[in-house]
């Protein structure tokens, strides 16, 4: 199983355990991917808020030193929740 896929099943398993409907198959998006559809959230402020996911709550999955993937549901929810500031 790739690593891609073991994050899935992770986020799949997460979402599942909040009662959501939408727990088949997460949308995971890198940084970049993030950024081009969310331009009020450039990539340094993506990373800002990895870095400080305790205090964010910015729904990020850090993949070793240099990957980072998101969940698009989690993180629209997060935007719809006020995301600090963020609209979308």
């Amino acid at each position: 199983m790739s690593l891609e896929n073991i994050v899935r099943e992770i986020v799949r398993d997460e979402i599942a355990a909040t009662g959501s409907p939408s727990a088949a198959d997460p949308v995971l998006l890198t940084v970049k991917e993030v950024a081009a559809k969310h331009p009020n959230l450039p990539e340094q402020l993506i990373y800002k808020f990895c870095r400080e996911q305790d205090e964010t709550q910015f729904p990020c999955v850090r993949i070793g030193e240099k990957s980072i993937l998101i969940d698009n549901a989690r993180l629209n929810r997060w935007i719809a929740d006020g995301g600090l500031g963020v609209r979308a």
